[in-house]
């Protein structure tokens, strides 16, 4: 794939779409393709970093021990951890690690990371040996030939393979660990690159072969707000025909925007992902235009401390604090907490009406229920499944089997409409279930009563995971449109964005087994997603204007009197008192004027005289817009 070498501004427009209408199989398959061909990749990429491992391991004998004794020393660590979870799960309940417990694990890691130390010292070493980097060029370059030879029977059109090729380097990325396989979900994208200056007009006019959008009426954007949706259709190239004249496949669209006169098209792509069960579907266009030139609207600077810190109001993801002295917080409603912390309610309620159903079908099988022959290898593993959905499309197999789905539906509606009088759960005890089919349908044998059981089991499974998914997209998408209108108005009022240098993805990882209790904070954190908002803040004011400083101390060096705070009582309250000059602060706010401070003294800005705060826009809604920095 060519770097992009354009200095014209660059967006990604992203535009609903609906199931295919023609070549609705050419898409799945190209889907199901081009996943098997990123996988395919993805074991080229380890069996190269395994070749290259071993060769290294052969050079040095010294490697080879420090590497054994480190994998040693991860064994053991994750045994001692092994058994912090085991006593966990036999009591069912939070237990803190014993004092030993800790100590044990605490020598553990601190003599892998002695080892890990070295280690990184030998490699280094041995990373410029002439038979190391001669053995390294012949293992890189079979692998360049499997690669070809991959992409060559892929059967991936060369626009989808190119993303896929894209993909694959994005994961290669990571030194730290191996790239993992993905599993088919019907997930993934389909797409084309366009070569040349092939502009909107000519997509829209219908003579590019690789992408076409039917024309939109000149009149469709003559409304005040011009934000009218316009229902339309995009064809999409997924190959050629003998005669080279392109195979299309066809989506219906929805342009909620215009797109801007002239705006060259460098990529397009559908993209499919799963909602539950559903599939959403998007087009997703790659445009270069000077119309998306940033203008500089704001003044001065401002500083953002981003976390996340339980408040009345809800959670603080971010506080900041300008040049004039004003600030403003950023608090997430705890509107979005509670609904999040209720889709993991809902998802215990699902894990415990599964865990009934299997040991239901268990115990029925002990007691010599009779099944099909397909089902008996099918369930032979069926005490160590942990995807419902294995054990629904059993389900649905065998109640296809033995009753109609009219019968089944006639019954399913009337246990519902009693249920929901009663203000019941549709899914019950099998005892419970098993009266109620008694009386209902007398004649019903052991058999059928045994599969409408794990019918109900499976619709109120079914219920729950569409229930669980939509709500989950529903809440992620408000708090991205919080946190994108935010960032908005930071880049509106303000010339130049502060936050702290600090990796994120320190703060993905859940606490250790042996951790306090008060340290596994991560739901709170998946809460709050200080991530997503560093993106917005990113996408809204562009990486020019987004100046990361070092966040050391931060919170703990109090703004007035510098002292550094190392001894508090409680260091996860909000209020803090400095033991320099017995200030009592905001650790958000003064963290937040810490990093001001620090910028303007390295720039050597005085802070200018307060200005009156101005006042937010009206907020109104917004397009999707992801603003990309990188080569596509």
């Amino acid at each position: 794939m060519k770097r992009r070498t354009s200095t014209t501004p660059c967006r990604v427009w992203t535009f609903g779409c609906r199931p295919a209408t023609r070549g609705a199989e050419l898409a799945a398959e190209q889907l199901r393709l081009a996943h098997r061909y990123y996988n395919k990749l993805i074991e080229i990429e380890r069996s190269r970093r395994s070749e290259y491992r071993g060769a290294r391991s052969g050079i040095d004998s010294a490697l080879a021990a420090l590497e054994a004794e480190r994998d040693q020393l991860s064994a053991a660590i994750e045994a001692a951890r092994t058994e912090i979870k085991a006593a966990r799960q036999k009591k069912r309940a939070h237990v803190e690690a014993s004092g030993a417990d800790k100590a044990s694990v605490a020598r553990l890691r601190a003599k892998r990371k002695e080892v890990t130390a070295q280690l990184r010292i030998e490699r280094q070493r041995v990373a410029t040996d002439p038979a190391l980097l001669a053995e390294s060029e012949r293992i890189n370059k079979r692998a360049n030939q499997r690669i070809a030879a991959a992409r060559e029977g892929s059967g991936v059109y060369w626009g989808s393979y190119l993303l896929i090729e894209k993909a694959v380097e994005q994961a290669r990325k990571s030194a730290a660990s191996d790239p993992e396989f993905k599993r088919y979900r019907g997930e993934g994208r389909i797409g084309v690159q366009l070569q040349g200056m092939h502009t909107i007009e000519e997509v829209l006019a219908g003579t590019n072969t690789f992408l076409q959008i039917d024309p939109l009426p000149t009149e469709q954007w003559q409304t005040r707000s011009g934000r009218r949706h316009a229902r339309t259709l995009v064809r999409l190239r997924v190959g050629s025909n003998a005669d080279r004249s392109p195979i299309w496949v066809e989506f219906p669209v929805i342009v909620h925007r215009k797109i801007p006169a002239g705006a060259r098209v460098t990529w397009a792509w559908i993209g499919v992902r799963k909602v539950g069960p559903n599939e959403r579907f998007e087009l997703q266009l790659t445009l270069e235009s000077p119309a998306f030139a940033r203008i500089p609207t704001g003044k001065g600077a401002v500083a953002i401390d981003i976390g996340w810190r339980v408040v009345p109001k809800g959670i603080r993801v971010g506080y900041a604090i300008d040049d004039a002295g004003h600030e403003r917080e950023l608090v997430l409603p705890d509107i979005v907490r509670q609904r999040l912390e209720y889709c993991s309610y809902l998802q215990s309620v699902m894990d415990s009406h599964f865990n009934a159903a299997r040991a239901a079908l268990g115990t029925y099988l002990g007691n010599d229920g009779a099944i099909p022959e397909w089902m008996t290898e099918q369930i032979r593993y069926l005490g160590q499944w942990r995807a419902p959905h294995k054990l629904g499309c059993v389900v649905e197999r065998w109640r296809n089997e033995v009753m109609p789905e009219e019968r089944v539906r006639a019954l399913w509606n009337r246990w519902k409409t009693e249920r929901l009088a009663r203000k019941a759960d549709l899914f019950g005890p099998r005892p419970e279930i098993d009266e109620w089919l008694v009386e209902a349908h007398p004649g019903l044998g052991s058999v059928e009563r045994m599969v409408l059981y794990l019918e109900w089991w499976r619709r109120k499974y079914d219920h729950l995971y569409r229930w669980i998914a939509n709500q989950r997209e529903n809440v992620l998408a408000a708090r991205r449109d919080l946190y994108r209108n935010w960032a908005h108005q930071m880049q509106k009022h303000y010339e130049t964005i502060v936050i702290e240098d600090f990796d994120l993805r320190a703060f993905t990882r859940n606490a250790p087994p042996e951790a306090d209790k008060d340290q596994t904070h991560h739901r709170l954190r998946n809460t709050a997603s200080p991530s997503e908002l560093v993106q917005c803040l990113i996408s809204a004011a562009g990486k020019e204007c987004v100046v990361k400083l070092d966040p050391a101390d931060t919170t703990r060096q109090c703004f007035w009197c510098s002292h550094v705070n190392t001894e508090w009582e409680k260091p996860e309250e909000r209020v803090q008192t400095c033991a320099g000059c017995k200030r009592q602060w905001d650790q958000d706010h003064n963290a937040a004027r810490m990093l001001l401070k620090r910028f303007n003294e390295g720039d050597g800005n005085a802070a200018p005289e307060p200005e009156p705060t101005p006042e937010p826009p009206k907020k109104k809604r917004v397009a999707t817009i992801i603003e990309t920095s990188s080569a596509l």
